[in-house]
């Protein structure tokens, strides 16, 4: 310290001196944080949802594409032209799953799975639009029930899938012990008469009870909504609008009054919007 100064002056100066170089030391660390942002090569937390790919059918990326339009989301809405162009990409390994649907992201990162690519653009809406109408993540417990009726769906599906799909083992039309269309025929009707039933009367329950119309009790619907309207939607008009599956019956959602009335919603509030 300065040599004229007494004992005690001394001690008084050092809470200024060291006040002093916190205050240099806390301007260094800032100006450096600032100022470094631009050369950081850190990449953002999100990137922008940017082409969407899948076949020109609604299928298991309807519900995708409305996500994305709902939210005003520009993408580039890629169908594929033939079968031989998705063989391709699943050929050389673009399709992590060989499946489809797939989201390319504005950093060339690639998500696979329906229900993945649903709450990505649900959390990206929410974080980086503020828009947390499909996911409202500030609300967790609200969050965890709109995870729960999307995993519902899956266990809705699950039927239709191993009977429409050789791929999940199912191969009715080339494997002689599974009894070909006798087999096919049994399947539908019990889907039909007791699995789809069960499903539908749940939902039922659930909608019944919601006070805003929506199936998470939300003030607008959430990607629950956006998922389960084409089950419901298929299941009603006998699976598939072009007919190609046999046995089954149509206008099973008919005898659930509030479903009726939740698809009418979204059919008046979403889609015809869109």
């Amino acid at each position: 310290m300065v040599s004229h100064l007494t004992k005690s002056e001394n001690m008084n100066l050092w809470p200024c001196v060291l006040g002093g170089i916190g205050v240099g030391i806390a301007f260094t660390l800032g100006y450096k944080e600032i100022f470094s942002l631009e050369d950081s090569n850190e990449k953002p937390k999100y990137a922008a949802p940017s082409k969407f790919l899948y076949f020109n059918i609604e299928g298991a990326g309807e519900k995708i594409r409305r996500c994305l339009k709902y939210i005003k989301m520009p993408f580039i809405d890629k169908r594929f032209v033939d079968r031989n162009e998705f063989l391709k990409l699943k050929k050389d390994g673009t399709l992590t799953f060989g499946q489809v649907p797939a989201l390319e992201l504005s950093d060339g990162t690639m998500l696979f799975q329906s229900q993945a690519i649903m709450r990505y653009i649900g959390r990206y809406a929410a974080e980086v639009l503020k828009d947390e109408r499909l996911y409202p993540i500030s609300q967790p417990k609200v969050c965890a029930v709109i995870d729960a009726l999307c995993c519902q769906d899956d266990d809705i599906q699950i039927g239709l899938r191993a009977y429409r799909y050789g791929r999940n083992g199912f191969d009715f039309d080339n494997l002689p012990a599974l009894n070909g269309e006798t087999a096919k025929k049994s399947i539908a009707k019990r889907l039909c008469d007791e699995v789809y039933p069960q499903h539908l009367a749940r939902l039922e329950k659930i909608i019944s009870n919601s006070k805003t119309g929506w199936f998470a009790g939300t003030a607008t619907p959430t990607i629950a909504d956006f998922t389960l309207f084409p089950t419901v939607e298929w299941i009603d008009r006998g699976i598939d609008a072009k007919n190609d599956v046999q046995y089954f019956r149509k206008g099973l959602v008919n005898k659930y009054p509030n479903l009726m009335k939740w698809m009418s919603k979204f059919n008046n509030e979403v889609l015809e919007r869109l």
